[in-house]
């Protein structure tokens, strides 16, 4: 079964609902496969694309 290995880099720590909270302007992902080779993605995120909506579940 793959595995992947998630990094995001956010403009601050705060929670994003809060004025100044914080947003996600780079995503890394690395995808290893049971034989051990890897797929990495990176996307650098502009700030007025982004929207911060999650629905879990």
């Amino acid at each position: 079964m793959p595995i992947l290995f998630v990094d995001l880099e956010t403009t601050s720590v705060r929670e994003p609902w809060l004025p100044g909270g914080r947003q996600i302007w780079q995503l890394a992902v690395i995808r290893r496969e049971d034989d051990g080779n890897e797929t990495a993605y990176n996307r650098f995120i502009h700030l007025d694309e982004l929207s911060l909506s999650l629905r879990v579940g």
